[in-house]
C-alpha cells in the first residue's frame, strides 16, 4: 500500500460518550489521495461520523513514519507532551520518509492557511502610535501603528475606522517593534474615533479625542492643532509639538512647580519614548481611563470649574522681558488643568493647550509666560481667551492699544492698565493715565504709533517671519467682496500683499484709496498677507493713487509677484465653468473668475487673445491670475477684425438753406440707413456668433468707460 499521509479526525465514541482520534490510511497507488483529502478536512461524505454528530474535523498531518495513537505519553517536536503511543508501520514507502516533502505538499499549505486565518491577536498587540489628524495645508493627515509583538504581523485586510464610518482597508506587513504608517481621509480635528480592528473585526485598540461623544467625553485625550501630533507617550496620548513620523515619540514635558512664595520655575525634559513592550501593553489595558495620580489621589483625567478665570496679562513688556498671562482659582477647590487651553484671538497664534497634569490651587495663582506657551499678544489689539477641555469658553478678555511694561489687571471685576506688575500675587490698583486711541478717520500726522510695529515696503513684508509686527502705506487694488468679504488687496511700488481682517469691520475703501496699515504677518495656502484684528488697524487717507499693474508673461511669475496687480497677454487656450487655461509662448497660467467680480465667462471663447489685469494669487504652491471686474480683460482679438463697412456721411460744405443742402442731406441719410441695413446683413451671414458677441462687448464697454 502506498499510503501518503496519515489523517485524524474527532469523533465522538457512541458507546462511553467520549472524543477519540479516528485514523484514515488511503492506497494512493488506486485512490486519488487528494481528493479523498479534501473530503474528510471538509467535512465530507468520507467521514459521515463527524458529519452526522455535527462536529468540525480537527486535522492533523503526522509523519508517515510515526503514527501516534491514543495511549501512552509521548514528546512531540515542540516538546509539547501528549497521550499516545508511538507504532512503527513498516509498511510505509520508503520513498516518503522526510517532513520536508509534507510541508510542501498543498495539503499542508492549505492547512498552514487556514491557522494565520484563524489567528487572534491579542488588544494592544498593535497599538496606534501617532495620529495627525488637523494635517498642515496641503498635507495628508495619517495614523502611525506601532508593532508590540516579537514577531512581523501581516496587515491584509486589517482596517482603521473612524467615528464618522470612514473606513481605510490595511496592507503590507508591520516587523517586529517596527512601525507602518497609513493616510486617512476625514478625521475630525475637533474630535473623532480611531479604532484598529483585525481581518475578524476584532477592536485591537481604539483612541478617542476632542470633543468626540463617545457617551463618557470626560476621559476624551486631547485635540490637536496644526504643527502637533496625538502621540502615545507613558500609556496616554498627549498634544505634541514633536511630530515623529515612522520613528519612537519625542515628546518635551513641562513641569510648572508652585514654589511657596508663588514663583514660577520650569523645568524642562526632552523624552525620548519608548514604545511599550506586551507586558506594559496589558498594564495599559487594565489602567485605561484611571484618574491622573496627585497628591489627594481624587483628580479625574478631566476636571471643570466656572472659577479658574483670566486675572493678569502683560501683551507690551519692556525689552529683555517677555509676555506672560496669569489665572486665579476664585474657588475653594483645587483644579486640574490638564486638558484646558490658553489662547488669544481666533486667527492667532496657536492655542496653547495644557497636556499635562497641573494643579491650581483654591484662592492662588498659576503664570503661563510667552516661552512656555508661544502665544504672542499683539500691541494694537487682541484677545485673551481661556477654555476648559471641552472647548467651552470660560473666560475671555479684548483690549485695544497698550501701553509698553503696562499689564492689564482686573480689579473689582473691572479691567484697567496698571503699572504695578504683580504676577503670582494680588493685583495692584496703581493705575496708568487713560490711553488714547487715534480714531481711524484722523489726519495722518496725529495718528500715533506703537514703536513695537516696523514700517517697512511690501515686497520686504513678506520676506519676514510669520507674526512679525508690520507698519505699511499702500493703496487699494481690491476692495473688500470682490474676492471675499473678509480680504482687499493692496500695493505700493515694490509690491502687494492680501489683508485679510476677520470682523469684516471694513472702513469705506475704493480703489486706488490710499492706506495706513498696522498689523501681523500670517500665511493662508501658502501665501503671505497681514492680519489686522480691529478697524483702528487701518488708517485711511484723503488721498488717492493710480496703481500701474506689472506687465508680465507667463516666464516672470514667481513668488515675488504674489499679491501684486499684474498684465498679461495671453490666449485662452480652454475654459472649465470659471477656471481659464492661458498660454503664451513663455508657458501656461490659470485665471479665476472669482463670484464677486461679476464677469461673465460666456463673453469670451477658446482662442481668444486677451489682454487680462489681476491680482497673482497663490494656492498651495499654484498661480492664477483673479481678474477683479469686466474692464479687467480686453478682448484683443476683435482689433484684429477689419471693419465690416463705413458710414456715408453727409456734405458738409453746403450753403445753409438751399435746396442742394436739402437734397444732398435726403441722400446722406438714406445711403447711411441702408449702408446699416446690409452691414448688418453682411455680419450676419458672414461673421461668426463669436465675433458679432465681440462686437456688442466692445460697444458696450466702450461705452461703460
Amino acid at each position: 500500500m502506498n499510503t501518503q499521509l496519515a489523517v485524524a479526525s474527532a469523533v465522538e465514541n457512541n458507546i462511553s460518550g467520549s472524543e477519540v482520534k479516528q485514523y484514515y490510511f488511503f492506497d494512493c497507488g488506486v485512490s486519488d489521495c487528494q481528493v479523498l483529502f479534501r473530503e474528510i478536512s471538509t467535512g465530507g461524505s468520507v467521514v459521515s461520523d463527524s458529519a452526522e454528530n455535527n462536529l468540525t474535523p480537527e486535522i492533523e498531518i503526522l509523519n508517515p513514519s510515526t503514527i501516534t495513537v491514543p495511549g501512552e505519553p509521548v514528546q512531540d517536536d515542540s516538546g509539547v507532551i501528549a497521550d499516545s503511543e508511538v507504532v512503527e508501520d513498516a509498511g510505509l514507502d520508503s520513498a516518503i520518509t522526510s517532513n520536508e516533502e509534507i510541508v510542501d505538499s498543498e495539503e499542508v499549505q492549505i492547512l498552514n492557511q487556514v491557522q494565520d486565518d484563524n489567528k487572534e491577536y491579542t488588544t494592544q498587540s498593535i497599538r496606534i502610535n501617532e495620529v495627525v489628524s488637523a494635517a498642515e495645508t496641503g498635507e495628508k493627515e495619517w495614523v502611525e501603528l506601532y508593532n508590540t509583538t516579537l514577531e512581523s504581523v501581516d496587515l491584509q485586510d486589517w482596517t482603521i475606522e473612524e467615528g464618522g464610518g470612514t473606513k481605510t482597508i490595511l496592507s503590507g506587513v508591520i516587523e517586529s517593534h517596527g512601525y507602518l504608517v497609513f493616510e486617512t481621509k476625514n478625521l475630525n480635528n475637533s474630535g473623532d474615533l480611531i479604532l484598529l480592528k483585525d481581518p475578524t473585526g476584532k477592536v485591537i485598540d481604539q483612541v478617542v479625542y476632542g470633543a468626540w461623544n463617545d457617551g463618557d467625553p470626560v476621559d476624551n485625550f486631547p485635540a490637536t492643532a496644526k504643527g502637533e501630533s496625538l502621540s502615545l507617550y507613558e500609556g496616554e496620548y498627549v498634544a505634541n509639538p514633536h511630530i515623529t513620523k515612522g520613528q519612537a515619540n519625542i515628546f518635551e514635558r513641562i513641569e510648572i512647580v508652585d514654589e511657596p512664595q508663588t514663583e514660577t520655575t520650569t523645568e524642562t525634559e526632552v523624552v525620548v519614548t519608548p514604545p511599550p513592550t506586551v507586558t506594559e501593553t496589558t498594564e495599559l489595558a487594565e489602567t485605561a481611563g484611571a484618574a491622573t495620580a496627585t497628591a489627594d489621589d481624587s483628580t479625574v483625567p478631566y476636571q471643570y470649574s466656572n472659577d479658574v478665570l483670566i486675572n493678569e496679562f502683560l501683551p507690551a513688556p519692556a525689552t529683555g522681558s517677555t509676555e506672560w498671562i496669569e489665572l486665579y482659582n476664585a474657588g475653594s477647590v483645587d483644579v486640574d488643568l490638564r486638558g484646558w487651553t490658553i489662547d488669544d484671538a481666533i486667527g492667532g497664534s496657536a492655542p496653547y493647550v495644557i497636556s499635562e497634569s497641573l494643579i491650581i490651587k483654591a484662592k492662588e495663582y498659576l503664570v503661563f509666560p510667552e516661552s512656555e506657551t508661544k502665544i504672542q499678544l499683539n500691541n494694537t489689539s487682541d484677545d485673551v481667551r481661556l477654555l476648559d477641555p471641552d472647548q467651552k469658553l470660560i473666560d475671555s478678555v479684548s483690549y485695544t492699544k497698550t501701553q509698553s511694561n503696562v499689564s492689564w489687571s482686573k480689579v473689582d471685576d473691572l479691567w484697567v492698565e496698571t503699572a504695578g506688575l504683580t504676577q503670582g500675587l494680588a493685583n495692584a490698583e496703581v493705575l496708568t493715565e487713560t490711553l488714547e486711541i487715534s480714531s481711524a478717520v484722523e489726519e495722518a500726522e496725529t495718528q500715533t504709533y506703537d514703536p513695537a510695529f516696523k514700517k517697512i515696503g511690501i515686497s520686504e513684508a513678506t520676506s519676514l517671519d510669520l507674526r512679525t509686527q508690520v507698519m505699511i502705506e499702500a493703496s487699494v487694488t481690491v476692495v473688500p467682496g470682490t474676492f471675499s468679504k473678509n480680504v482687499i488687496y493692496v500695493q505700493d511700488e515694490t509690491g502687494g500683499i492680501q489683508v485679510y481682517f476677520s470682523t469684516v469691520n471694513w472702513p469705506q475703501l475704493d480703489l486706488g484709496r490710499d492706506l495706513m496699515i498696522t498689523g501681523t504677518i500670517s500665511q493662508s495656502a501658502g501665501e503671505k498677507r497681514i492680519l489686522i484684528k480691529n478697524a483702528t488697524d487701518i488708517f485711511v487717507k484723503e488721498t488717492t493713487s493710480e496703481v500701474l499693474p506689472f506687465k508680465i508673461n507667463t516666464g516672470m511669475i514667481s513668488p515675488a509677484l504674489v499679491g501684486s496687480l499684474v498684465e498679461l497677454e495671453a490666449t485662452l487656450f480652454e475654459k472649465d465653468g470659471s477656471t481659464w487655461f492661458m498660454t503664451d509662448p513663455e508657458g501656461g497660467v490659470k485665471a479665476y473668475l472669482k463670484q464677486g467680480s461679476q464677469i461673465s465667462s460666456s463673453l469670451f471663447s477658446a482662442n481668444d487673445k486677451l489682454k487680462i489685469t489681476g491680482v497673482l494669487v497663490q494656492n498651495n504652491g499654484e498661480f492664477m491670475i483673479q481678474p477683479r471686474k469686466e474692464q479687467d480683460i480686453v478682448n484683443l482679438s476683435l482689433a484684429e477684425l477689419d471693419e465690416a463697412g463705413t458710414s456715408v456721411s453727409p456734405e458738409e460744405n453746403i450753403v445753409a438753406g438751399t435746396t442742394q443742402k436739402n437734397v444732398l442731406v435726403g441722400l446722406g441719410v438714406g445711403a447711411t440707413v441702408l449702408g446699416a441695413i446690409n452691414l448688418f446683413l453682411a455680419v450676419k451671414k458672414y461673421l461668426p456668433k463669436r465675433k458679432i458677441r465681440g462686437y456688442w462687448y466692445r460697444l458696450k464697454t466702450s461705452l461703460q468707460s
